[in-house]
Protein backbone atom coordinates (compact mmCIF):
# COMPACT_ATOMS: atom_id res chain seq x y z
CA UNK A 1 0.00 0.00 0.00
CA UNK A 2 2.80 2.74 0.67
CA UNK A 3 5.04 0.99 -2.45
CA UNK A 4 1.61 2.15 -4.80
CA UNK A 5 1.48 5.43 -2.80
CA UNK A 6 4.92 6.66 -3.32
CA UNK A 7 4.87 5.74 -6.82
CA UNK A 8 1.77 7.38 -7.45
CA UNK A 9 3.61 10.45 -5.65
CA UNK A 10 7.21 10.39 -7.56
CA UNK A 11 4.95 10.21 -11.16
CA UNK A 12 2.88 12.69 -10.17
CA UNK A 13 6.04 15.04 -9.58
CA UNK A 14 8.24 13.58 -12.65
CA UNK A 15 5.11 14.60 -14.90
CA UNK A 16 4.84 17.71 -13.19
CA UNK A 17 1.72 19.73 -14.49
CA UNK A 18 1.11 19.93 -18.11
CA UNK A 19 -2.24 21.17 -19.74
CA UNK A 20 -3.98 20.44 -22.93
CA UNK A 21 -6.27 22.92 -24.69
CA UNK A 22 -8.31 22.33 -27.72
CA UNK A 23 -10.45 25.50 -29.07
CA UNK A 24 -12.60 24.50 -32.01
CA UNK A 25 -13.11 26.87 -34.98
CA UNK A 26 -14.89 25.09 -37.84
CA UNK A 27 -16.43 21.13 -37.48
CA UNK A 28 -18.65 19.26 -39.68
CA UNK A 29 -20.33 16.31 -38.54
CA UNK A 30 -17.80 13.32 -39.02
CA UNK A 31 -18.42 11.10 -42.13
CA UNK A 32 -21.25 8.25 -41.79
CA UNK A 33 -18.54 5.76 -42.08
CA UNK A 34 -15.19 5.69 -40.07
CA UNK A 35 -12.49 6.33 -42.20
CA UNK A 36 -10.15 3.59 -42.79
CA UNK A 37 -7.09 5.63 -43.94
CA UNK A 38 -5.34 8.45 -41.84
CA UNK A 39 -3.04 10.55 -43.78
CA UNK A 40 -0.22 13.09 -41.92
CA UNK A 41 -0.07 15.61 -44.17
CA UNK A 42 2.00 18.80 -44.40
CA UNK A 43 2.89 20.23 -40.87
CA UNK A 44 4.59 23.36 -41.02
CA UNK A 45 5.95 26.25 -38.77
CA UNK A 46 5.29 29.69 -38.08
CA UNK A 47 8.62 30.13 -37.71
CA UNK A 48 11.96 28.61 -39.26
CA UNK A 49 13.42 28.32 -35.48
CA UNK A 50 11.02 25.58 -34.47
CA UNK A 51 11.56 23.26 -37.94
CA UNK A 52 13.26 20.43 -35.95
CA UNK A 53 10.29 20.45 -33.47
CA UNK A 54 8.28 18.77 -36.79
CA UNK A 55 9.65 15.86 -36.89
CA UNK A 56 8.83 15.14 -33.67
CA UNK A 57 5.37 16.43 -33.57
CA UNK A 58 5.14 13.80 -36.77
CA UNK A 59 6.62 11.28 -34.99
CA UNK A 60 4.31 11.63 -31.89
CA UNK A 61 0.95 11.50 -33.77
CA UNK A 62 2.06 8.52 -35.85
CA UNK A 63 3.20 6.53 -32.81
CA UNK A 64 0.07 7.73 -30.89
CA UNK A 65 -2.07 6.51 -33.58
CA UNK A 66 -0.12 2.78 -34.13
CA UNK A 67 -0.69 2.06 -30.06
CA UNK A 68 -4.24 3.44 -29.48
CA UNK A 69 -5.98 2.32 -32.88
CA UNK A 70 -9.21 4.24 -34.79
CA UNK A 71 -7.51 3.43 -38.44
CA UNK A 72 -6.98 0.43 -40.40
CA UNK A 73 -3.78 2.25 -41.41
CA UNK A 74 -1.71 4.98 -40.77
CA UNK A 75 -0.01 6.79 -43.97
CA UNK A 76 2.89 9.19 -43.01
CA UNK A 77 3.99 10.02 -46.16
CA UNK A 78 1.50 11.82 -47.96
CA UNK A 79 0.41 10.26 -51.57
CA UNK A 80 -0.22 12.69 -54.55
CA UNK A 81 -3.82 11.74 -54.00
CA UNK A 82 -4.86 10.69 -50.52
CA UNK A 83 -7.14 7.32 -51.08
CA UNK A 84 -10.88 6.91 -50.43
CA UNK A 85 -11.96 6.47 -47.48
CA UNK A 86 -9.50 8.93 -45.60
CA UNK A 87 -9.09 12.02 -43.48
CA UNK A 88 -6.12 13.88 -44.01
CA UNK A 89 -4.45 16.12 -40.84
CA UNK A 90 -2.57 19.15 -41.56
CA UNK A 91 -1.51 21.84 -39.44
CA UNK A 92 1.19 24.58 -38.63
CA UNK A 93 2.70 24.79 -35.09
CA UNK A 94 1.93 28.41 -34.10
CA UNK A 95 4.24 29.14 -30.91
CA UNK A 96 6.97 27.18 -29.57
CA UNK A 97 7.86 28.93 -25.94
CA UNK A 98 10.46 27.51 -23.52
CA UNK A 99 9.10 29.88 -21.23
CA UNK A 100 11.47 30.70 -18.15
CA UNK A 101 12.73 28.05 -16.05
CA UNK A 102 14.06 30.31 -13.58
CA UNK A 103 9.96 32.17 -12.93
CA UNK A 104 9.31 28.56 -12.55
CA UNK A 105 11.20 28.15 -10.04
CA UNK A 106 10.90 31.40 -7.89
CA UNK A 107 7.60 32.03 -8.78
CA UNK A 108 5.44 28.57 -9.79
CA UNK A 109 2.22 28.59 -10.11
CA UNK A 110 2.12 28.87 -13.53
CA UNK A 111 5.03 31.81 -14.11
CA UNK A 112 7.49 31.13 -16.66
CA UNK A 113 5.46 28.36 -18.19
CA UNK A 114 6.72 26.70 -21.19
CA UNK A 115 3.89 26.54 -24.00
CA UNK A 116 3.48 24.93 -27.57
CA UNK A 117 0.44 25.59 -29.64
CA UNK A 118 -1.03 24.93 -33.34
CA UNK A 119 -4.14 24.87 -35.74
CA UNK A 120 -4.92 22.02 -37.33
CA UNK A 121 -7.25 20.75 -39.92
CA UNK A 122 -8.79 17.23 -40.53
CA UNK A 123 -9.47 17.55 -44.34
CA UNK A 124 -11.31 14.84 -47.50
CA UNK A 125 -9.12 13.15 -49.76
CA UNK A 126 -9.88 15.68 -51.85
CA UNK A 127 -8.49 18.93 -49.58
CA UNK A 128 -12.23 20.04 -48.32
CA UNK A 129 -12.12 21.16 -44.63
CA UNK A 130 -14.06 19.13 -42.93
CA UNK A 131 -12.97 20.21 -38.69
CA UNK A 132 -10.55 23.16 -37.99
CA UNK A 133 -9.33 23.34 -34.46
CA UNK A 134 -6.07 25.45 -32.19
CA UNK A 135 -4.75 23.00 -29.69
CA UNK A 136 -1.94 23.23 -27.11
CA UNK A 137 0.42 22.08 -24.26
CA UNK A 138 1.90 24.23 -21.69
CA UNK A 139 3.55 23.04 -18.96
CA UNK A 140 3.75 24.36 -15.35
CA UNK A 141 7.31 22.62 -13.90
CA UNK A 142 7.78 20.62 -10.94
CA UNK A 143 4.95 19.03 -9.34
CA UNK A 144 2.24 22.04 -10.38
CA UNK A 145 3.94 24.67 -7.96
CA UNK A 146 6.88 25.40 -9.93
CA UNK A 147 10.19 24.14 -9.57
CA UNK A 148 12.92 21.19 -11.50
CA UNK A 149 11.66 21.03 -15.33
CA UNK A 150 11.62 17.01 -16.20
CA UNK A 151 9.78 17.66 -19.36
CA UNK A 152 11.83 19.36 -22.45
CA UNK A 153 10.02 21.33 -25.23
CA UNK A 154 10.33 17.63 -27.52
CA UNK A 155 8.37 15.91 -24.85
CA UNK A 156 6.05 19.00 -24.84
CA UNK A 157 5.58 18.89 -29.20
CA UNK A 158 4.94 15.05 -28.55
CA UNK A 159 2.25 15.47 -26.10
CA UNK A 160 0.43 18.51 -28.22
CA UNK A 161 0.90 15.81 -31.11
CA UNK A 162 -0.77 12.89 -28.76
CA UNK A 163 -3.59 16.04 -28.20
CA UNK A 164 -4.01 16.02 -31.93
CA UNK A 165 -3.95 12.74 -32.63
CA UNK A 166 -6.50 12.31 -30.21
CA UNK A 167 -8.97 14.66 -30.91
CA UNK A 168 -8.82 13.20 -34.87
CA UNK A 169 -9.39 9.92 -33.94
CA UNK A 170 -11.95 10.62 -31.72
CA UNK A 171 -13.92 13.09 -34.35
CA UNK A 172 -13.05 10.61 -36.81
CA UNK A 173 -15.29 8.11 -34.64
CA UNK A 174 -18.28 10.74 -34.10
CA UNK A 175 -17.31 12.33 -30.98
CA UNK A 176 -17.38 16.26 -31.36
CA UNK A 177 -14.48 18.11 -30.87
CA UNK A 178 -15.57 20.44 -27.54
CA UNK A 179 -13.70 23.33 -26.21
CA UNK A 180 -11.54 22.45 -23.29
Amino acid sequence: MHRTVAVLLVSSALAGCTFAGVKPQFVQPAPAGVPKIFVLGDIRVADRLWEPHVLQFRRGVEDWLKRNGGFEAVVVERPSEPPLGSIVLVGTITEVDKGSAALRWIVGMGAGRARVSGDFEIQSPGGAVLAKFSAQESYLGGAGIGGAGFLDMEDLVRRLAETVAKITRDWAHGKPIEER
